[in-house]
């Protein structure tokens, strides 16, 4: 029987890895890889901390989240209308695995093929200035 974290990364495995940051947040979701906290969070103060807690605080790789903060503040007051994320690209071998599209036991292959095939870059010229 497949878990959530399974069947995120057999729809990741399939289409490969996600190009649009929210569709990867959603595929973390399914597999319960966040964590959303509404309640207000300095950011000054708060934030980096609470998410540091799980590598220094002795949580296990395979209970690690990625973090979506709703209610930001700041140490003046202010509050900002933009969430933030932290820990959806690498928290945890599963969040990294999801965002290559790969299985956790794929990603070594998959770097070492990488470094093997690299992609050749392509130039882009600069538009005129208005």
């Amino acid at each position: 029987m497949l878990d959530q974290a399974d069947t995120a990364r057999t729809r990741t495995a399939r289409t490969g890895p996600r190009l649009d940051f929210q569709e990867h947040l959603a595929d973390l979701g399914a597999a319960g890889l966040i964590e959303r906290i509404d309640a207000p969070v300095n950011k000054d103060t708060e934030l980096h901390p609470l998410v540091r807690w799980q590598f220094v605080g002795g949580v296990p790789e395979e209970k690690r989240r990625a973090f979506v903060f709703t209610n930001v503040t700041d140490a003046k007051g202010r509050q900002y209308d933009i969430p933030v994320v932290v820990g959806a690209l690498s928290a945890s071998p599963e969040i990294y695995a999801i965002g290559m599209g790969r299985k956790v036991e794929e990603i070594g292959d998959a770097w070492m093929q990488a470094i093997a095939h690299p992609i050749a870059p392509v130039v882009v010229s600069s538009p005129e200035r208005i």
